[in-house]
């Protein structure tokens, strides 16, 4: 997988997070913590961005058998539901952070990986194709 593609995705969720907390900081009445919560929530989607481009990379330059590759990519997977539920109980529980601009952090962030996740796939798909020609 290319790391440019990877990085061109994280750049674009950490751009439209900051706007989203800039938005919220404007508009919510406690302003100081709805942006905070917002660029919290944004992290942990950033934080599953990066664990799926790990596994991603890891699984398709591994020379193992397809099926110790999925494997591989099931375990991320759980990895990334784990991180994700621990972020938000840490988040709203722990910390005390505003739920709603907690979700809206995250799922500006996710849409964004929707968004741009497309080079993402491109470029793991180039490289597994890429190195089923080399075998």
């Amino acid at each position: 997988m290319k790391r440019h593609a990877v990085r061109n995705l994280l750049i674009l969720q950490i751009v439209v997070v900051v706007i989203a907390a800039a938005v919220l900081f404007f508009v919510r009445a406690d302003a100081a913590f709805a942006g905070l919560a917002t660029l919290y929530g944004g992290a942990m989607a950033l934080a599953n961005t990066l664990l799926l481009a790990f596994r991603t990379r890891r699984a398709s330059v591994e020379k193992s058998s397809p099926r110790s590759q999925a494997a591989g990519l099931m375990v991320g997977m759980i990895e990334r539901l784990v991180v994700t539920l621990v972020g938000f109980a840490l988040g709203m529980g722990w910390l005390g952070l505003d739920p709603i601009s907690l979700l809206i952090g995250f799922a500006v962030a996710q849409l964004a990986y929707t968004a741009g996740g497309r080079s993402l796939r491109e470029a793991a798909v180039g490289s597994a194709t890429h190195q089923q020609r080399q075998r």
